[in-house]
């Protein structure tokens, strides 16, 4: 995996992330030990200290997002029905956005749980559609949610329901084998990943 591992400090992060996360953020808290795995830094070019994940670079000169879509390419080789799995801490299902027919058509498709909003992206699905499912994950401190690639096969009984369950949420957790965390002002991310996951 390319990046730059951030040990200690990179777990924090991603635990601090996901503390303040959705209903998601805290099964995986409670199903995997994060301590096994290794936490790695996607930052910007020309970001001046990659151990400062709240501020960005201003360069626009590296693509973090290409290079997270890649890594989800990679990770669907082995989780040929897996999904990727974002929490979007910022809007709930009551918001009149999701109900109106007029934004519906311009919009990207979400899954909700309670009033709790989630972006999907499976594995036969373009790259523009895991870009714009990670571009959902909140980079900036005091906001928790985060990706996740899981190897559940539980994704596929959604894609014709937009209605998430409690119970399926336990089988995504348990097979977590990457954490996508946003980072960098926006500009990158922390991305755990698990020692059972090749590199």
């Amino acid at each position: 995996m390319d990046g730059i591992d951030l040990g200690e400090e990179g777990h924090r992060y991603i635990v601090d992330k996901m503390s303040g996360g959705l209903s998601l953020s805290r099964k995986v808290l409670d199903k995997l030990s994060l301590s096994t795995g290794s936490v790695w830094g996607f930052a910007p070019a020309g970001h001046p200290d990659v151990w400062e994940f709240g501020s960005g670079s201003g360069s626009s000169s590296s693509d973090p997002l290409a290079a997270m879509v890649e890594l989800i390419r990679q990770a669907f080789v082995d989780h040929s029905r897996g999904a990727l799995w974002v929490e979007e801490p910022l809007p709930k299902r009551s918001d009149p956005f999701f109900d109106n027919p007029a934004t519906a058509a311009r919009r990207d498709p979400k899954w909700f749980l309670g009033e709790e909003v989630y972006s999907l992206a499976f594995p036969a699905e373009h790259d523009d559609r895991i870009r714009s499912a990670l571009q959902s994950i909140y980079p900036f401190p005091g906001w928790g949610g985060a990706g996740f690639l899981s190897g559940s096969t539980e994704a596929d009984s959604y894609r014709d329901s937009v209605e998430l369950r409690h119970a399926s949420l336990e089988d995504v957790a348990a097979l977590t084998t990457l954490i996508i965390a946003g980072a960098y002002d926006g500009e990158g991310f922390l991305v755990w990943r698990s020692s059972a996951q090749p590199a």
